[in-house]
């Protein structure tokens, strides 16, 4: 008897040879993945041996997602993010794996040994954790053990429902039988046994009721009665490749963010960014979501119906590094926003998301340099050499797509338009204070809330973050409550894309002070180009690791992309990168009525060498330009 699945990821023997499976083709093939090579053949199904029965992917051990250092579980993000372009690639091209080797730090036979890993692992961000955290601790049992477990799991899985150790006999028996000199353990059998499907188990020993108790219901939130009261969020790779501005060359996949109501099933909100899922890319899907669009497409000259607005009741998103920030978590308790996050074990409860992500990518599956969802419905379609949408360009087809189709197509769940449910709730609402959905007035507030932050000490010369010195006049009062170590500690937000400003919270005024650089003669940087900075002087052991190197290294480095562009598609979307974070913030502040990145904003930045004088509890602060004449 042969008990097991034909699901992606499941472990099969064919002659003996060890192999995953990559991809049910039909009844007639299955794709599989070579356990030792990486490379892909197909196989009638008839022909395999199941050597994980019943589930896809051995659980083994594993680890706690929340348990990974935030630092070790975004570089492990990043290394998969940099590796899965080049694993659906077969062969892969070697310029294209000499490029990714450049960015890891690695050699090109590292990078093809990431492919490999990839590919077997089904790109999973544990796979790639340092140290081998995502690897199964489970004992490897020689093939004809793995195999009588398979071939004998029908006596476990019966009404007889012998105990475990009676199996465990059982198959000990046969393996000694069968000649093999070491007899596998009571720990080693019963692991492959507690990894098949628990309703599997329980429908065979118990019978049917058994299975439905252990079976998980379809659908989500059953207790959704209005637009707003739940929110889900979800951010993917977006399947299509897209070009720079400049060259009109390719520079990879961006993020694409999508927030929905799930009363309506109408999308809400969304984001395209070059940037990785991240806290920002979360606050800007957020922000989009909760705010008025209008003025967003009119910025952008679209003549499209959006009038989609409002503030969730409860955000319900997955556990991905992107929501653990400081910021996220602090921008939901300051709105009053209950976090729904989805349990491990759980995938029905964010089915929702992911149906609609789906439904919008097929609509990008008929774009110019798609990638498609797999290699192979991809083939032999060039994506790279396809290419010709900007990020800019993409986003205009995206909104068009939201507003013009999904929004306005019958949804199969609820039998209606989703924009439509939506907007007929607010017409005819169960009480006449909920015709209207709930607005954030404040748009500059709700966007700053949602920034990650540190907690700093003020000194004489302001606030030291990421090794810059930031002041304003707009912080002498602060002064009163004391400086150094002596006084408090202060929330000061950043925005990653741009580090010329900080927001610092009075705690007087619950009020965020707008604060730009003490120099204020140095350039806009993203946290990522401060970070390369650092990093390469750190390398270089270089005594410049102060504010000037740093600055001066960030220039080194825009150089050094500017005159790789034309033939490395990594600097290309760096810089391309630097660009879209320098307009977008230019974005936001128009649309906050703020004045543009670089103007002259109130309160003025204090002039260099000036540091913030020492003030007395009985100080007056009728003038306090006056101190700076």
């Amino acid at each position: 008897m042969r008990i097991g699945t034909f699901e992606p990821g499941t472990e099969v023997l064919l002659q003996g040879k060890r192999y995953r499976i990559h991809k049910v083709v039909g009844v007639e093939g299955v794709l599989l993945i070579d356990e030792g090579s990486g490379s892909l053949r197909t196989a009638d199904p008839q022909a395999l041996d199941f050597i994980n029965p019943g589930n896809a992917l051995p659980r083994g051990r594993g680890i706690d997602l929340a348990d990974v250092p935030e630092e070790q579980w975004m570089e492990a993000k990043r290394r998969r993010d940099l590796v899965a372009p080049l694993a659906e690639q077969s062969p892969c091209p070697a310029h294209l794996a000499a490029e990714v080797a450049r960015e890891l730090g690695v050699g090109i036979r590292q990078v093809y040994n990431l492919i490999k890993l990839y590919r077997q692992r089904n790109g999973v961000v544990t796979a790639f954790l340092k140290g081998g955290k995502g690897r199964s601790r489970r004992k490897r049992l020689s093939p004809v053990v793995e195999r009588l477990i398979a071939e004998r799991a029908g006596f476990y899985l019966s009404r007889q429902r012998p105990s475990m150790a009676e199996f465990v006999a059982d198959v000990r028996g046969f393996a000694a039988k069968a000649g093999e000199p070491t007899l596998p353990s009571y720990k080693a059998i019963r692991a492959r046994m507690l990894e098949l499907d628990p309703a599997l188990i329980a429908g065979k020993r118990h019978g049917t009721g058994a299975r439905r108790k252990v079976t998980l219901v379809t659908g989500s939130y059953p207790e959704v009665k209005a637009p707003w009261e739940v929110v889900q969020i979800d951010q993917t790779p977006c399947d299509v490749m897209i070009v720079d501005e400049v060259h009109r060359k390719a520079i990879g996949r961006p993020t694409l963010s999508v927030a929905i109501d799930l009363y309506s099933r109408c999308i809400v909100g969304f984001a395209v960014t070059l940037k990785e899922a991240s806290g920002i890319t979360v606050a800007l899907c957020l922000t989009h979501a909760v705010l008025d669009k209008t003025e967003w497409l009119a910025q952008r000259r679209l003549d499209l119906s959006y009038p989609v607005w409002g503030k969730p009741e409860a955000l319900a998103y997955d556990r991905g590094a992107e929501y653990r920030g400081n910021g996220f978590r602090r921008g939901l308790e300051q709105y009053g926003i209950t976090p729904k996050i989805r349990p491990p074990g759980a995938p029905h409860l964010h089915g929702c998301i992911e149906r609609v992500i789906g439904t919008l990518m097929k609509r990008v599956h008929s774009l110019p340099g798609t990638t498609f969802s797999t290699i192979d419905e991809r083939g032999e379609y060039k994506s790279e050499e396809l290419a010709c949408l900007t990020r800019t360009e993409l986003e205009r087809i995206v909104v068009r797509i939201i507003c013009d189709i999904y929004n306005r197509s019958v949804h199969e769940t609820i039998q209606d338009r989703p924009l439509d449910r939506y907007l007929a709730y607010f017409r005819s609402p169960p009480e006449a204070s909920a015709a209207i959905p709930p607005r954030v007035e404040d748009r500059r507030r709700f966007m700053i809330d949602f920034l990650p932050y540190e907690e700093r000490h003020l000194t004489r010369t302001g606030f030291d973050l990421f090794r810059v010195e930031y002041s304003a006049a707009s912080l002498l009062p602060l002064v009163r409550t004391g400086l150094g170590r002596s006084g408090p500690r202060y929330i000061v937000r950043y925005d990653p894309r741009d580090l010329s400003r900080v927001y610092v919270l009075d705690p007087e005024t619950n009020d965020y002070l707008e604060v730009g650089y003490r120099h204020s003669s140095r350039p806009p940087i993203t946290l990522r180009e401060s970070e390369q900075a650092r990093a390469r002087l750190a390398r270089l052991k270089s005594d410049r690791i102060r504010e000037a190197g740093i600055f001066e290294t960030v220039l080194e480095i825009r150089r050094e992309l500017e005159a790789a562009a034309e033939r490395s598609r990594t600097a290309r979307r760096a810089v391309q990168r630097r660009k879209d974070a320098q307009a977008g913030v230019a974005a936001d502040r128009e649309l906050r009525g703020e004045p543009p990145v670089g103007a002259d904003f109130s309160p003025p930045a204090s002039p260099p060498g000036v540091v913030l004088p020492r003030i007395s509890p009985g100080d007056r602060f009728d003038d306090i330009d006056e101190v700076f004449r």
